[in-house]
């Protein structure tokens, strides 16, 4: 028979029993306190207990199985944790429901019972928004993945981190002006470089510096870095040190091909990022076809100012010729006269011969003036240019300081060209003031040089569009400081020029070009910096013999018929009739275009010939003309005029007027042509 406990021993009990007790609630309290899930299951998946968090989640237990309780199954669960804890494991793994669309991070381990069964005990901890969380940020990141590598912008993800280590260490230095400490340490900015991180850049920043893989481009900036990159990246950096979060330069960049591609650079701390600034978003916008348009824009914009000044020039120009033309007929004329009336061999024939000439040059310079203001082709005929070139020689030489040496080196003979010896002489003008000016502080020496040569197809391999052959070779050169090589490809544009203002339009080398190119030759230089410059010319040798030039032996022809003059210049008029009446005609002046129309009405029938300028008060040559004709049809009419911006040859004849001719005109011109229209008559 068992022997009753005493009443110390069931005291004790009864301690033990409340401590139990007391531990058990204390234990029960601390797992309903937890605010995460915990449930306790047997090896046979009865769930011996769940606490609020889970009741609150998934419902009373109701005897139910823990597979059919959190899962709705009527098994075990595959993935079920079950057998390894009752091996004694502890499990960390994560698990998904379904039944309330929330994730949680799970850890069982297994407990023993008092009768020494293992039970699992499973901690629930809600990772919802973590995981949720980390699936915005993987979706966010895809996202900017895709955009990083697929926006046309050149992007660069950077890290700054070490420039701001750098920052701090100077400022714990004492340096409190960033802008300052560059300009003192130059190197700084070396080793600013030298501490940025490219973490990443997208395709289109390959493309923009011609790279062929990211490593080119991750190795560091210093690989597409210009002079102007450094500008740029100053300015970053001195923005960085003033707490700028983001900001926008204009800079220039350089390809692996050596190619510059001007650029807008943008950076952007990345939020969250302001402190570490381990995230930063460069970006590069390829300006290079807007800054190369603007920069075309802004040279049409000059060129068409230029062209508006250049026809204004041609304008009054051709104003100043007419008036120049008038003038210079009043003294070639009684030039001409004053010669008839002295002694053949005296020194006043010789003076007036040299009057005679140069007044000759003078109406060939009115020529090519009204040639530039009406945009003519001038008159091109075979000429041998060496007297052309001899001849621009002797004026230029009194024109240049005494400093400037010329040295000439002409062959006597050339072969023929086809060309007009008024722009032959503007060719080698140019040429020779280009050289002046190039010496003009210094002094120097100025060569030119005639000759014939023959050049192989080989010769001419930069020259597609010239024929091989004998050209004349027209060089001139100097001994001024060269000129440098990214100006030669330019110096043959229209307006461009390096002279200082006043000094030059920039159109002489241009003129001079377009008019060897319409030759069909062409133009080389050569050129070193201190070396000096030389320019050649070569103009295509034509095969055809030159006619025998015409000595002026011939007398002038004369008539006995009676002519109206019509000038409204009355020192034209007198000349004029002093002219005609010395080779035999009858000659009536009038001085008014109204008053010669008149007269011409009364007796159409008293004049075999009408001579008449152009430009005149009242009414114009072609006006009188016209009325003369309805008056008389088989009139002649000869037209004269110094410039006419409104009546050209083909339009003179087309009303009738026999001959139409350019003021001034010597006496042996006007001779001919009165002969040619009477006699036709």
């Amino acid at each position: 028979m068992k022997k009753k406990p005493t009443y110390e021993e069931l005291e004790q009990r009864l301690k033990e029993l409340e401590q139990t007790t007391f531990e058990h609630n204390r234990l029960m309290s601390i797992l309903n306190a937890i605010p995460d899930g915990v449930y306790i299951v047997s090896q046979q998946y009865d769930i011996e207990y769940i606490n609020p968090v889970i009741e609150q989640e998934f419902g009373p237990v109701n005897k139910r199985k823990c597979y059919e309780y959190f899962h709705d199954r009527t098994e075990a669960c595959p993935w079920c944790k079950n057998a390894e804890v009752h091996a004694g494991k502890s499990v960390h793994w994560e698990w998904y429901s379904f039944k309330n669309d929330r994730y949680y991070d799970l850890f069982d381990t297994p407990i023993k019972d008092v009768d020494g069964s293992i039970s699992k005990f499973e901690i629930f901890h809600d990772i919802t928004h973590l995981k949720r969380t980390e699936k915005n940020l993987r979706e966010s990141e895809e996202k900017f993945r895709t955009l990083f590598e697929n926006t046309p912008v050149s992007s660069w993800l950077e890290d700054f981190s070490g420039v701001k280590n750098h920052f701090e260490a100077l400022r714990e230095e004492g340096i409190s002006n960033i802008e300052t400490y560059f300009r003192e340490h130059p190197e700084g900015l070396d080793k600013c470089i030298q501490r940025v991180k490219i973490k990443d850049v997208n395709q289109a920043t390959l493309d923009l510096h011609q790279a062929k893989s990211k490593e080119q481009l991750l190795q560091g900036l210093g690989t597409t870095f210009t002079t102007e990159s450094l500008v740029v990246f100053k300015k970053k950096m001195i923005d960085i040190w003033n707490g700028k979060t983001q900001a926008t330069y204009d800079g220039v960049v350089r390809t692996f091909n050596d190619e510059v591609r001007y650029v807008t650079v943008s950076y952007k701390v990345a939020p969250g990022h302001e402190e570490s600034l381990d995230q930063v978003l460069v970006t590069l916008v390829d300006i290079t076809e807007k800054i190369l348009a603007d920069k075309q824009k802004n040279k049409l914009e000059i060129q068409l100012q230029q062209a508006q000044k250049m026809e204004a020039i041609g304008t009054l120009a051709g104003g100043i010729a007419h008036d120049f033309n008038n003038i210079l007929a009043v003294i070639l004329g009684y030039a001409e006269l004053a010669k008839e009336d002295s002694p053949k061999e005296s020194k006043v024939v010789k003076n007036l011969d040299k009057v005679l000439e140069g007044g000759e040059r003078a109406k060939d310079l009115v020529q090519q003036i009204l040639a530039f203001s009406r945009h003519d082709e001038l008159e091109r005929i075979p000429l041998r240019p060496v007297s052309v070139v001899k001849k621009a020689i002797k004026i230029l030489r009194p024109s240049l300081p005494t400093t400037i040496e010329i040295n000439q080196n002409i062959t006597a003979v050339t072969g023929l060209i086809l060309a007009d010896p008024t722009q032959v002489h503007q060719i080698l003008m140019n040429l020779c003031i280009n050289a002046f000016h190039a010496m003009e502080e210094t002094g120097g020496k100025l060569g030119i040089s005639l000759k014939e040569v023959t050049l192989s197809t080989e010769d001419l391999v930069y020259e597609p569009n010239v024929e091989a052959g004998t050209f004349v070779q027209l060089s001139v050169s100097d001994s001024g400081p060269g000129i440098a090589p990214d100006i030669k490809a330019k110096i043959f544009e229209p307006y461009f020029t390096t002279k200082a203002t006043g000094k030059g339009t920039g159109m002489g080398l241009a003129i001079v070009h377009g008019i060897v190119k319409s030759y069909g030759g062409f133009i080389s230089l050569y050129s070193e910096p201190g070396e000096g410059t030389v320019f050649h010319v070569f103009l295509p040798v034509i095969k055809r013999k030159m006619l025998p030039e015409v000595d002026d032996v011939e007398p002038i022809p004369g008539g006995r018929d009676r002519i109206l003059f019509i000038d409204d210049e009355k020192i034209l008029a007198e000349m004029g009739k002093s002219m005609l009446e010395r080779l035999g005609y009858h000659v009536t002046v009038r001085n008014n275009s109204i008053e010669a129309l008149e007269t011409f009405k009364n007796q159409p029938e008293l004049f075999d010939l009408v001579i008449t300028d152009q430009t005149m008060p009242g009414m114009t040559g072609a006006d009188i003309a016209r009325r003369m004709i309805q008056i008389r049809p088989d009139i002649p009419i000869i037209l004269c005029t110094g410039y006419s911006a409104v009546i050209s040859e083909e339009k003179a004849k087309s009303l009738g007027i026999k001959e139409f001719a350019l003021k001034p005109l010597s006496k042996r011109d006007i001779a001919v042509l009165i002969r040619k229209v009477l006699d036709k008559s």
